[in-house]
């Protein structure tokens, strides 16, 4: 009888790869310079974060009234908060570079949390067109 052993091959050894040299990464612009850079620490570092008093005031008095104004007999009927927005339109700030920053304290302290700074996508009609001469009419 004939063996049926069948002979295996030795893999090749793979070659080492050559290691990557790190590169010098450019330096960042803009929003991503300000993300890098390192964060400071606030005063409230390691304490549990405090409910907000604006759903604590709207479970324990809000949610009653409305329960008493509507009849609701249940509890899951009466509306529940979902999401806050804070808004503060300020086009004033085009020319006024430090008006944005008194703004965003003070909605830090009524929000309990730093606000995002968006700029407006396209600049006003009024701005764009000072005088709006195309809207008078000519003399004739």
């Amino acid at each position: 009888m004939a063996d049926n052993k069948t002979e295996t091959k030795p893999e090749p050894k793979a070659e080492p790869k050559a290691e990557k040299k790190p590169q010098a990464k450019p330096e960042k612009k803009g929003r991503q310079a300000a993300a890098a850079a390192p964060k400071k620490d606030h005063p409230g570092v390691g304490q549990p974060v405090p409910p907000a008093r604006l759903r604590i005031y709207y479970e324990k008095s809000v949610r009653a009234k409305l329960q008493q104004q509507f009849a609701l007999e249940n509890p899951h009927e009466i509306p529940k908060l979902s999401k806050i927005v804070i808004n503060v339109g300020l086009g004033e700030a085009v020319k006024q570079g430090k008006l944005l920053d008194g703004i965003v304290t003070e909605l830090e302290t009524i929000a309990g949390q730093r606000p995002v700074r968006t700029k407006a996508r396209k600049e006003s009609v009024k701005r764009a067109i000072p005088h709006r001469s195309f809207l008078r009419k000519k003399p004739e």
